[in-house]
């Protein structure tokens, strides 16, 4: 792979000397076949070549020593100012590395050793969930580390352990914690708390009475107005797309799925190929929140949106996804990146939306079928809710009834 990227004598007479040569080989390979450009492949190659020479200057030619060795590289390689070319080339490198770990050329890195104080009561704690409540990894992970956070806190800031632990370090925790987030997110971190205490006090690890003591701030049942787009402003924040580039075709096909079926982010980028029946005109949503599957009428304005898009913009991949990166690795989309590209489009089209992300969007579906005159049930179905109480939130404001009430007595609403 080397003699396709390097093309003078010189560079390949380096390349062939360097005691990496077959292992870069083998990784450039791996890169050309996620449609890596060549240039990117020179970039990696190049790289990798310094970081050979560089082992072999201080007398190390065994690869289980790279994973110990990228940060010194990188200090001597770059200056300490440039932080971006730095975070490039450690990028690169974490990347070869991995490489080489799932070929078994070096070894698996051993778990580091957690730097929670008493990190193996969360550990306890995190398994006992896990297997008695069957929480999913993604809940799971948020309140191990809330767990450590407090722990962190009573051992270091508060100088005490959890025997000795007293309620007003609670308390301290928590106004420390409310400074930065919400009433609903801190509303969260009391849940936790008191199931985390709750855990050690019956296991006799921590002091009785230390889980009732936390309390938590008032949450009110949809409390919150819904963040929602006037059919107006949706067809504003679609105009500003540019539908000529690659990126666009992309973007515009997904905001359309958002918009017109108030599809969630994540059922927009794990949407398949074998989702859209297009014999029949239908689009399958499978394996939604609520564990049903939605079949949905596939619009001709939907439908060539997705068809621009998998004819002059999607690239060739084994992936079975639709919606995939526009540079390599072309690997499927993730719901942060599609968030963070409504929230761009939403500041070109200069709307403000307060939480703005994909549920902007299946906030302004809702809003739209409701003021048609659908009822709740019919709406519910439509976006995929099991609960009809759920649906309730999406559709609280009535525009058209309070306007009537704002120009008249309200009388003839009685």
């Amino acid at each position: 792979m080397l003699d396709h990227v390097y093309s003078t004598p010189k560079a390949l007479h380096r390349a062939q000397r360097s005691w990496l040569k077959a292992d870069i080989d083998r990784f450039l390979f791996h890169l050309a076949n996620q449609g890596y450009a060549r240039g990117s492949l020179w970039a990696y190659a190049n790289l990798l070549l310094h970081f050979g020479a560089f082992l072999e200057r201080q007398g190390i030619r065994d690869l289980v020593h790279l994973p110990q060795r990228i940060e010194p590289f990188l200090a001597k390689h770059y200056p300490p100012k440039a932080r971006k070319d730095i975070g490039r080339g450690r990028s690169i490198l974490s990347r070869f590395v991995s490489h080489l770990i799932r070929e078994g050329a070096v070894p698996r890195p051993d778990c580091r050793p957690s730097t929670v104080p008493c990190g193996d009561r969360i550990d306890q704690y995190v398994a006992f969930l896990e297997k008695q409540r069957g929480l999913c990894p993604q809940y799971l992970r948020s309140i191990r580390r809330r767990c450590a956070a407090l722990l962190t806190h009573l051992y270091r800031a508060e100088g005490s352990d959890l025997k000795s632990a007293r309620p007003e370090a609670l308390h301290r925790f928590l106004i420390a914690e409310a400074k930065r987030c919400g009433r609903a997110a801190l509303s969260q971190t009391c849940s936790i708390m008191r199931g985390f205490l709750g855990f050690l006090e019956r296991q006799g690890l921590s002091a009785s009475g230390l889980a009732s003591s936390v309390l938590a701030p008032c949450i009110y049942k949809h409390e919150r107005c819904p963040r929602f787009l006037t059919p107006t402003e949706v067809d504003r924040v679609l105009g500003v797309i540019d539908r000529q580039t690659v990126l666009g075709k992309r973007d515009y096909a997904m905001l359309m799925l958002l918009s017109r079926y108030g599809l969630r982010g994540i059922e927009v980028v794990r949407l398949q190929l074998d989702h859209l029946d297009w014999r029949n005109q239908r689009l399958h949503v499978r394996h939604r929140k609520a564990g049903n599957n939605t079949v949905y009428p596939l619009g001709v304005l939907v439908g060539e949106a997705i068809v621009a898009y998998l004819r002059q913009a999607r690239p060739t991949s084994t992936c079975r996804e639709v919606f995939l990166r526009s540079n390599a690795p072309f690997a499927p989309l993730t719901c942060r990146t599609l968030s963070s590209h409504v929230r761009k489009y939403l500041a070109q089209a200069g709307l403000q939306a307060e939480r703005a992300g994909t549920h902007t969007f299946r906030y302004s579906c809702a809003q739209r079928l409701f003021e048609v005159g659908m009822s709740l049930k019919t709406i519910g179905d439509y976006l995929g809710h099991s609960d009809p109480n759920t649906t309730q939130r999406y559709t609280k404001i009535a525009l058209d009834q309070l306007r009537e009430v704002a120009v008249g007595d309200g009388e003839d609403l009685l």
